[in-house]
């Protein structure tokens, strides 16, 4: 029997609003205002199943966290501007920092999203995605 080490990157695929109006300025010195919860949520194009793919397909579980088994879920907040633009990535949860690092830079690499819309209009909204990390054993004969 053979012990095999199985990675596994798991998204937990949940969005999450927070309480209290982010108040920045343009660069015309106009105040900007992020809504804490909108008539309609900013979404990923293609939904919440294209996001998946689209952290899977680019996400690399950092080898030094792989070795030592590092586990645990990073929680990123972030803004969606209006033009669908990702903006302010920051981490509210960490893990470590190879695991923290690797998250920022998916979310560096989202294309833009629908933003989030009040009275009709688009406007900034902070969000919060999960990422969890899971090393797993499983164990298979050989024969």
């Amino acid at each position: 029997m053979k012990l095999h080490f199985i990675y596994s990157i798991i998204l937990a695929i949940a969005f999450t609003s927070f309480a209290g109006a982010q108040v920045r300025t343009d660069s015309t010195n106009s105040v900007v205002e992020a809504f804490p919860v909108t008539e309609v949520a900013p979404e990923f194009i293609g939904g919440n199943e294209a996001m998946y793919r689209f952290i899977v397909m680019n996400l690399k579980y950092p080898a030094t966290a792989r070795k030592e088994k590092i586990q645990g879920s990073v929680i990123v907040s972030f803004m969606v501007e209006t033009d669908g633009s990702i903006s302010e990535p920051t981490i509210l949860k960490s893990v470590n920092k190879a695991c923290d690092n690797e998250v920022l830079r998916i979310v560096k690499l989202m294309p833009n999203w629908k933003p989030a819309m009040q009275g009709g209009k688009p406007v900034r909204a902070k969000f919060a995605l999960p990422v969890s990390f899971r090393v797993s054993e499983r164990s298979r004969s050989t024969y």
